[in-house]
């Protein structure tokens, strides 16, 4: 029995199990593992310091902790933790631990070993649990895995490059990437020549699965957008693990990398991997720039090698094709080639000599022989002098052997010593250009004689302004010769005094419409005859007497190819038609003067009416105050001057209202002769030369005798200090010829009556010639003349359908020749009686329609002092309104014939209805289509002339009343 140990013994045991305890942790924390003691609870009962490190906290925070909150921050125990499997075998158990980021530890790889504690009686009392980092370890082997499999990719992809065809390498390439990525789409795409984006390879299944109408695999730089789009630009990779908006039809993107291919800084095409079930980390983003990287230099070569070979096979089609043109060129050309040898032989010819020559084949023979059909070489001989000189020669010929012309031209063909091998000759047949020279040759002879033998004056110049042809009609408008002129540069010379261009000129310089307008302002146009074409009409003083108006016309001469190559220009004498113009436009003026004239007389007459009117009216009541008396006479005198103005202003308008008559002018000169003497006075002589039996004329006889008194006026004012004054009459046929001759256009050839006044007077010049007929136009001192009287006479023959003519040269007199077409038949004058009217007075109703209220109050007074009633109205509307209120007869109506709102004639018509009986008076200063017909009065119309006297106009009612 062994002795129990003493006290001291005990104590030495304790001290010494002390020293081994400390001594043990002192072991364990000096261990680079963590250890640690834990319950059957798993709860923390020791640790040690390198615990307590790695955890960073202290080891009284980690004892009575259970393991998997302080190692994994977790509420239950660690999926694989070895004490969990050790608490249920009793044994030892080993395991790899992997801790993520977020765990306490950190990310880190841990051997475990948990080592069961078991008491005397073998139970299991806890747990010892020895961890080793082993992080670097696992992640070398790891790395080692990772380089192996990136191996295998790499080595995968460059063998596809290598062995497969373009059609399946880039789809095969994108499902190892596919593979490698675990995903399920994507798309490998390369930039291609024209910097746009190709996808041939997309997952096989997209084309199918997309729905979008307008999807492609070639997408044009300008289309580049969304995720792929911006790494292409910006050259970096984007990638986004949030689903994509996508089009509508557009398969569903859920998380998608875009890696850009780049080799040398340049984008060359893409990686693009999408919906990886779990998404994409940074470790999926290295190995697909990885693979890119890989890719880029292998990608380039062989697109660079495809670019090479597409290169090379359009070089090669393209110098396939133009050896093809060549030869068809060659061979369709329409020129001939041939190829002669040293000894004359032919070496090759093309098909057009082949076409040419069909009586053979030319290769072999001797060129001159085969060709030309001749013993003996040409000469000329442009292949001789080729070989000889060894410079390119040329020669024209005709080949007898087919009646046709040709153009050589011969080029050396020299070997490496510049010694000349062989002569390409090159031929064209100019048959047709030869016979278009004869033809040339033929036209222009043929121009030369039609421009010779042409009656229009023509001439042409080339482009150089020389004169070419100057045709006899141009030697006779200009008076020089051709002679002269032709090879000349002096056109202007034959119509200027001084050097200009003419309008040829300017043609053949294809001068601009502004640079011609500079020369002929406002005198030329653009000709329909020819594109280019101008006319012009000027006056050239220097040609003939007194110089010429021309009107000439400039066309160009253009070659085929549309150059001008000279002008022709053609001139044509307009200076008789130039004065026919004058004298229309003269005309003209007289009508447009005449038809002011015509205004003014008619507003004056209702203005003289009045006066005169109420002149007479006030005579009849004065009577004692001869002073008064006097005043008014003059007022009367003055306004009859007035009216007689206006009448002849009348007389020129033709706005007279005529009374024609059958007349003998035989008679009218009779009859008017001894006024006529007395008019003229005794210091000149006065004859008449007057036709035996003179043709009828049907004219007013007061403008007859106006006529013949203002002409005899106007040539006795033209005689001074003595002189003779010849009146003639004479039946006149005159033709056109006549009219023509004397620049007469407008009238009639025909049977006319001619009424002649002659003068021996100081005569006119022919400028107050052109001015004669127009009033108040005078050459008389102011106060001797209105110069009205010729303008009345012209108004009064041109209102008979005649016409009046003068001659006249200064100082030497003058001849006025009046026209007047001869009654149709042999119609007689007439013989009237007129029975005067006693008492114009009366009680009849008298109604006065007139819209000039002076006018209207006068007559009104008028009528009234003759004991007429009166009814009055402004115009025809207000005649019919008074008609209709006055409820007894009316008797005569005097009506103005131009009113406001209605006129006479027109209030006629509507009254008539009313009252059947009522006569009517007009009454105008002027004649007017209501009432007279080219200035005749209409049968059964009674008219009242303004200006009228009181007694005129009661005279005019009576006599109306009692017809």
């Amino acid at each position: 029995m062994t002795e129990k140990p003493t006290y001291a013994e005990l104590e030495q045991m304790v001290e010494e199990l002390r020293k081994s305890e400390k001594q043990q942790q002192i072991i364990l924390n000096a261990s680079g593992d963590m250890i640690m003691q834990y319950d059957t609870d798993l709860r923390i009962v020791w640790a040690n310091k390198t615990a307590a490190t790695v955890l960073n906290k202290s080891v009284h925070d980690i004892v009575g902790h259970q393991c998997y909150k302080i190692f994994q921050n977790r509420d239950t125990t660690c999926p694989g933790c070895p004490c969990v499997k050790a608490l249920e075998t009793g044994n030892v158990e080993n395991q790899i631990m992997h801790h993520r980021a977020m765990d306490v530890v950190g990310e880190s790889y841990w051997d475990n070993c948990a080592v069961p504690i078991k008491d005397d009686n073998g139970q299991l009392v806890g747990f010892a649990e020895i961890a080793r980092n082993i992080t670097h370890k696992v992640l070398a082997e790891k790395a080692l895995l990772d380089t192996q499999h990136e191996l295998n990719i790499r080595n995968k992809i460059a063998n596809i490059f290598l062995t497969v065809s373009d059609e399946e390498m880039y789809g095969e390439v994108l499902q190892i990437v596919l593979e490698a990525m675990k995903s399920k789409y994507g798309i490998f795409g390369y930039i291609d020549e024209n910097g746009d984006l190709a996808a041939p390879s997309m997952t096989r299944d997209i084309w199918d699965k997309c729905r979008i109408s307008d999807k492609k695999i070639v997408y044009r730089r300008e289309e580049w957008g969304g995720i792929w789009g911006r790494a292409l630009v910006e050259k970096k990779t984007l990638f986004s693990n949030k689903p994509f908006e996508v089009p509508e039809g557009h398969l569903p993107i859920s998380c998608a990398v875009v890696v850009p291919i780049i080799d040398h800084g340049e984008s060359i095409g893409t990686l693009e991997v999408a919906n990886k079930p779990k998404g994409y980390d940074e470790k999926d983003i290295q190995s697909l720039e990885m693979i890119a990287d890989h890719i880029a230099p292998i990608l380039n070569a062989r697109l660079q090698r495809d670019r090479r070979e597409k290169e090379s096979k359009q070089a090669n089609e393209a110098l396939r094709e133009s050896e093809e043109r060549l030869g068809t060129i060659l061979s369709t050309m329409n020129i001939g080639l041939i190829l002669h040898n040293p000894d004359r032989t032919v070496a090759w010819v093309n098909q057009w000599v082949r076409q040419m020559f069909q009586h053979g084949d030319p290769v072999g023979q001797v060129c001159y022989e085969f060709f030309e059909g001749k013993s003996r070489p040409c000469d000329p001989c442009a292949v001789r002098d080729c070989f000889e000189t060894g410079e390119i020669c040329t020669v024209e010929s005709h080949n007898q052997a087919n009646d046709r012309w040709y153009f050589g031209i011969t080029h050396p063909i020299k070997d490496n010593a510049n010694q000349v091998t062989q002569v390409l000759e090159s031929v064209m047949d100019i048959t047709e250009r030869k016979q278009a020279e004869e033809a040339l040759r033929n036209s222009e002879k043929r121009l030369a004689q039609a421009v010779g033998g042409n009656s229009i004056p023509t001439i042409i110049i080339d482009n150089n302004h020389t004169i070419t042809h100057w045709n006899k009609a141009c030697e006779k408008l200009t008076g020089i010769s051709a002679a002269e002129m032709v090879g000349a540069k002096k056109t202007w010379s034959a119509f200027y005094a001084e050097e200009r261009p003419m309008l040829a000129d300017l043609i053949v310089d294809e001068a601009t419409e502004k640079e011609i307008a500079g020369y002929y302002e406002g005198k030329y146009n653009k000709s329909n005859l020819a594109e280019g074409a101008y006319e012009c009409e000027s006056f050239f003083p220097d040609l003939g007497k007194k110089g010429l108006w021309l009107f000439f016309t400039a066309s160009p001469l253009k070659n085929s190819e549309g150059t001008v190559i000279g002008t022709i220009e053609t001139f044509q004498d307009i200076t008789e038609r130039k004065n026919v113009e004058d004298q229309l436009r003269q005309a003209r003026k007289m009508e447009a003067v005449g038809t002011l004239a015509g205004g003014i007389a008619h507003d004056f007459n209702n203005l003289l009416t009045v006066i005169i009117g109420n002149a007479q009216l006030a005579l009849m009541d004065v009577t004692n105050d001869e002073s008064l008396r006097e005043g008014i006479e003059e007022i009367k005198k003055s306004g009859e001057r007035a009216a007689s103005l206006t009448r002849q202003l009348l007389a020129f308008s033709r706005k007279q209202v005529m009374k024609p008559e059958v007349l003998d002018l035989n008679d009218m000169i009779n009859e008017t002769k001894k006024m006529l003497k007395r008019t003229i006075g005794e210091n000149i002589e006065f004859l008449t030369v007057l036709e035996p039996e003179p043709w009828k004329v049907c004219a007013d006889p007061g403008q007859i005798n106006q006529i013949i008194m203002n002409m005899v006026i106007n040539a006795r004012d033209a005689i001074h200090n003595g002189g003779k004054l010849t009146i003639e009459t004479a039946n006149a046929d005159l033709n056109e010829n006549y009219f023509r001759e004397h620049g007469i256009e407008g009238e009639k050839p025909g049977h006319y009556v001619l009424l002649a006044i002659s003068d021996t007077g100081i005569g006119m010049d022919k400028e107050t010639q052109e001015h004669i007929f127009e009033p108040f136009f005078t050459t008389k001192e102011v106060g001797k003349g209105t110069g009205l009287g010729l303008s009345t006479v012209y108004g009064i023959v041109k209102q008979n359908n005649g016409f009046v003519w003068v001659y006249s040269e200064h100082r030497k007199g003058t001849t006025f020749k009046v026209y007047l077409p001869k009654v149709k038949g042999d119609a007689e004058p007439e013989e009237k009686e007129q029975t005067p009217v006693d008492d114009p007075g009366g009680s009849e109703t008298v109604l006065i329609v007139e819209d000039n209220d002076l006018l209207r109050n006068f007559a009104q007074k008028t009528l009234q002092s003759y004991g007429y009633r009166i009814l009055v109205a402004e115009n025809g509307e207000d005649a019919l309104r008074v008609c209709q209120e006055y409820d007894g007869q009316i008797d005569l109506m005097i009506t103005d014939v131009v009113m406001p709102k209605m006129g006479g004639r027109e209030a006629t018509k509507r009254l008539h209805p009313l009252y059947p009986q009522m006569k009517v008076i007009y009454m105008s200063g002027y004649t007017d289509d209501a009432i007279v017909h080219h200035g005749v009065l209409e049968p059964g119309v009674n008219f009242l002339g303004k200006p009228f006297t009181p007694k005129g106009l009661a005279r005019k009612v009576r006599e109306t009343l009692d017809n």
